[in-house]
């Protein structure tokens, strides 16, 4: 009903008309359907709902209490392979029946060994003890006519006694109070009640279901039954007929439904919704709607509260007041989650994870005998010929074989293997780390099913480390924490101003598998603490180890003692306790001031130029003023050799102009020796006889010579070596004809010859008496290229041209043989270095 109001509401809001809204609340009489039918509801108590209505739409404060529930371990099948389905207490509290697959385990609470394993030749599918414990009733899948569908144990001897064949997939079964009849359901969508001892049949009920009843609840009087059913149906029975008396549809089939041990309620749910009523007028108490689907239910003993296993995102258990119907605890279950049961003592309980694994979650410390009395070595409750690890360092005394003294192993604890307290100062910052280890057995369980938390693949991936994180962490009271640390802990240097509590459960599980058998899995709390100025040496420090683990945590699985302290400040260790025994945990830690360090030459230099930075400026400067002046002067350009340099350049550009003109044959290439070598010849010039030929010439009249400085002071052109590293040598390919000569090196004979002649020519005077040299240059001339030398014309007449011309002689036309053989070499042109 006051879904519909919210509905209402909600479509004046979007309409706009709220005064209709009103006048249909606070008319006469309004119409709001419901599973009853019809409802009429009066002026008065419309304007109770409409008052209601618009208080709910007011934020309401709330905070997240603390279950006190935490994760304490695991059970196993004894192979090791098979997979959790269902699990039930005994009445008493002292067994635990779980079922994997086809067998069943019975398990003591107390120190957690397995008791006895049964077989009811068939898969399990639901599980429960009689009202006095003597009988065990195991509900059974029976796919066929002929298979069991219900095995009944005696807890005596643990034999069965009887069994029951019709039914199938018993998922629920429930006592008649007094024990003398249970009730399960049929393979025709009723129920049967089967009398305990016997088996025999003693009541039917069928015809309010069309499809299998999937739970089964008698009141406690007797004289009614509530089954639901997956067609969505509840139905309240009459015992006595039988016969249906109430029922109610519902929009989901029904996952669990229960009639409260008091006999005042009757809670079922569909889906993400619970519904409460009334068992006598079967009113409508509250309608709950859940954060995710619910799986199973069950109900407090006492009738105070029921419990929910639901799953949205992630399993959690919900325990829901039958006071007020709010929710007062959720309990984050990290891993997998098909069914759940409480123990009596509503202070432990179990989940199976469809998995190797049934986790236990507990509020106070489950090691077999603690608080027995007795010798116990490291005083964790548990007197040494009950505990399994005598010096609390999680290594089974059996195994434990290691140790500095060779001997007695098992007494002597690993430092690194115990809980640990270490106390950091940084600054303004006081930091207390609590870290336990849970040893390789709890280790091994935890690792299992946050392996398949979500994906069945062997490996521990980051959700699942997330989930399983949440899941060891939540239940820590930071409040508690926070005020246990800061009444034991102070310095006298500063006061603690402020602080908060973080907690980390992900060490030993980021990246691991389940065959990972070695690693620990660790849990630690860090306390940070704000202090009113930071700590300078010395000072002193006081603290008390006895200030327990978090409660409500995978701590209390863990041996608290001995304990292990270590002090650092501003990162560096000052004090390691060792072993600290539960008999001494309180202790006052005084921490020396830092011994004076001797000053090296590097600190005392250093602290000579942070003194004097005058000087030091001051030869930096000269430094680099003298740096800089032999730089310039290895980077200067000598202006001189650089315009030589340019002259060269230019002669060696005008030369590489020249070019020689390839021939194709050697026919033309005694025509081009005699271009080559025929200087110009004036047009007032005649041919010449050799002076073997024509005897002494003539006399002549030397030629006009233009005036030439002496030797010494002639301007000559600078001759440069080629270096080795020349930059670049050009070459101008001639075509070679010929054979190469034996010498590469060896130059040119032709102009050998005249280069010698030229050189011999330029030291003559311009005197009367250089003509017979001239006539010998010119004799020279004429042998190399077989020509007569041009001859500047004298004054007086020439001779007359019908004198005989002159022809070579056999010596100049053996050089000028030699000659045409000369083959015309590369020559080299050197440029300038850029």
């Amino acid at each position: 009903m006051f879904t519909e109001l919210v509905r209402m509401s909600r479509e004046s809001s979007r309409t706009g008309s709220y005064a209709q809204f009103r006048r249909t609340i606070l008319s006469e009489e309004v119409h709001l359907p419901s599973m009853d039918g019809s409802v009429r509801v009066g002026r008065f108590l419309g304007f109770l709902l409409i008052s209601t209505l618009l208080l709910s739409l007011l934020p309401v404060a709330s905070a997240e209490t603390i279950s006190g529930f935490g994760y304490s371990g695991g059970l196993t099948a004894p192979g090791g392979t098979a997979l959790s389905s269902v699990v039930a207490w005994s009445n008493d509290g002292s067994l635990l029946a779980t079922s994997y697959h086809d067998e069943v385990v019975i398990t003591t609470v107390e120190s957690r060994r397995t008791l006895v394993t049964l077989d009811p030749l068939d898969v399990v599918r639901s599980l429960a003890f009689s009202d006095d414990d003597s009988y065990l009733v195991v509900g059974l899948e029976s796919p066929y006519q002929s298979t069991l569908a219900v095995a009944v144990f005696e807890t005596g001897g643990w034999s069965r006694i009887t069994f029951t064949e019709e039914g199938r997939d018993v998922d629920s079964i429930s006592f008649l109070p007094g024990g003398l009849l249970f009730a399960v359901a049929n393979d025709a969508d009723g129920v049967i009640e089967y009398e305990l001892t016997t088996g025999h049949e003693q009541n039917r009920f069928e015809g309010g279901h069309s499809e299998r009843v999937t739970c089964i609840s008698h009141s406690p009087d007797g004289e009614q039954l509530l089954t639901g059913g997956e067609d969505g149906v509840i139905n309240l029975w009459d015992r006595s007929g039988p016969s249906i008396t109430k029922s109610w549809p519902a929009d989901e089939p029904i996952s669990g439904c229960a009639i409260s041990p008091n006999g005042e309620w009757i809670v079922w749910t569909s889906g993400s919704l619970m519904q409460v009523r009334k068992l006598d007028d079967h009113t409508l108490v509250s309608t709950v709607h859940l954060a995710g689907d619910s799986k199973n239910l069950e109900w407090s003993p006492d009738s105070t509260g029921i419990w929910l296993l639901t799953e949205f995102a992630a399993p959690q258990l919900q325990l829901f007041s039958s006071s007020t119907w709010a929710q007062e605890h959720v309990i984050d279950i990290g891993h997998k989650a098909t069914f759940f049961s409480v123990a009596p003592g509503q202070r432990l309980f179990a989940v199976t994870s469809s998995g190797k694994v049934t986790a236990l979650y507990s509020m106070d410390r489950w090691q077999p005998g603690f608080g027995v009395t007795g010798i116990d070595l490291d005083q964790d409750g548990i007197p040494n010929p009950r505990d399994s690890d005598d010096d609390g360092d999680g290594i089974p005394d059996e195994f434990d074989n290691i140790c500095p003294s060779g001997s007695h192993c098992p007494s002597y604890p690993d430092v690194d293997l115990i809980r640990s307290v270490t106390i950091t100062a940084n600054g303004r910052l006081l930091r207390v780390t609590d870290t336990v280890q849970l040893n390789l057995s709890q280790s091994v369980l935890l690792r299992e099913l946050a392996a398949h938390a979500v994906n069945a693949d062997n490996q521990v991936d980051n959700v699942e480390v997330s989930r399983i994180d949440r899941m060891l962490c939540k239940p820590t009271d930071n409040d508690q924490v926070l005020s246990a640390w800061a009444s034991v802990i102070s310095v006298d240097a500063a006061a603690v101003l402020s602080g908060r509590v973080t907690c980390n459960g992900k060490t030993g599980l980021v990246g691991t598998k389940t065959n990972d058998d070695q690693i620990r899995v660790e849990v630690r709390w860090d306390i940070e603490f704000t202090l009113s100025n930071s700590l300078s040496k010395p000072y002193n420090l006081s603290y008390d180890l006895g200030v327990p683990s978090p409660y409500g945590t995978i701590a209390m699985a863990v041996p608290q003692w001995p304990v292990r302290m270590l002090y650092y400040h501003e990162g560096n260790l000052e004090f390691d306790s060792g072993v600290v025994a539960k008999s001494a945990p309180a202790a006052v830690l005084y921490v020396e001031a830092d011994p004076p360090q001797e000053t090296t030459i590097i600190e005392l230099t250093s602290e000579w130029l942070t003194a004097n930075p005058g000087p030091v400026a001051g030869t930096f400067v000269i430094l680099a003023t003298v740096l800089l002046v032999v730089v310039r002067l290895r980077n200067r350009v000598d202006f001189q050799l650089e315009q030589e340099g340019e002259g060269s350049e230019q002669y060696d550009d005008e030369y590489g102009e020249y070019q020689y003109q390839q021939l194709e044959s050697i026919d033309e290439y005694s025509n081009y020796v005699e271009e080559e070598f025929t200087p110009p010849v004036l047009e007032t010039s005649r041919p010449q006889t050799t002076v073997a030929t024509r005897g002494s010439p003539p006399a002549r009249r030397g030629r006009q010579q233009p005036d030439r400085p002496p030797p010494d002071q002639r301007k000559t052109r600078k001759v440069v070596r080629p270096d080795a590293d020349e930059s670049e040598v050009e070459h101008e390919d001639i075509v070679e004809d010929g054979p190469p000569d034996p010498v590469e090196d060896e130059p040119d004979p032709a102009m050998r010859i005249a280069a010698d002649l030229a050189a011999e020519t330029s030291a003559v005077d311009d005197t009367d008496e250089e003509s017979e040299d001239s006539k010998a240059i010119e004799d020279a001339l004429s042998m190399v290229t077989s020509k007569t030398p041009p001859v500047q014309p004298e004054l007086d007449p020439q001779p007359s041209g019908d004198e005989p011309q002159a022809t070579p002689s056999p010596l100049a036309q053996d050089r000028i043989n030699d000659a045409h053989a000369v083959k015309k070499r590369r020559r080299p042109v050197r440029r300038r270095k850029k």
